[in-house]
């Protein structure tokens, strides 16, 4: 397959407006004809910048499509925004979580709840349980609407000495409680009841 086959079954097929498709390929083709010539018929040359053009086209790409629709163009770069909360009553979502009728995300609440105590993942939905039942009103820092357009609303405790971040929301459709994140504290917290440090701190 030669270098131009493969650039435009790599990036310029697809669902590409015409005016980009044209200005794409006229760009690759005059930069390998280029690079070609003054690499002697070093076809790897061409290979190579035909790959840098690649990438610059793909985000190109990504960019108008994202301005077609009226996105960001990637969602999770996108800003979530901060409202007025608390949005759920917690006394409802504790309830809904002790009787197992919740879901923990794994990467952000299973995992690192499973990381931080050296237990099993049913073990870690078990102490997700427990955390979040120790939540109180006093605990409350914010509320967030997220990318999907669903309100979640954020909490942090001392929970065994340590500092823990807890994102709750409910899902209408599951009709169960979604915890989406439940990990030790990584960025100071400001809370009704007061700041609770970073347990876990991002390193600089």
């Amino acid at each position: 397959m030669s270098c131009r086959e493969w650039c435009n079954r790599k990036i310029v097929g697809g669902p590409v407006p015409r005016e980009t498709r044209a200005v794409a390929v006229g760009a690759l083709t005059t930069a390998a004809t280029c690079s070609t010539s003054r690499s002697n018929g070093d076809e790897w040359s061409g290979a190579r910048r035909y790959r840098r053009m690649a990438n610059r086209t793909s985000r190109l790409r990504c960019g108008s499509t994202s301005a077609i629709l009226g996105l960001s163009p990637s969602g999770r770069f996108r800003k979530k925004r901060v409202i007025r909360g608390p949005v759920h009553d917690l006394t409802a979502l504790q309830k809904a979580i002790r009787a197992g009728l919740f879901r923990a995300f794994a990467t952000s609440a299973r995992f690192r709840v499973s990381t931080v105590f050296g237990c099993s993942l049913f073990e870690a939905e078990r102490r997700i349980q427990a955390i979040v039942g120790s939540l109180t009103a006093a605990d409350y820092a914010k509320s967030l609407r997220m990318n999907d357009g669903v309100a979640a609303d954020e909490y942090g405790v001392m929970h065994q000495d340590l500092g823990w971040y807890v994102k709750l929301r409910y899902s209408a459709s599951a009709g169960e409680v979604e915890v989406c994140s439940c990990h030790l504290t990584r960025f100071p917290l400001r809370t009704r009841r007061g700041m609770i440090k970073a347990y876990d701190p991002v390193p600089e």
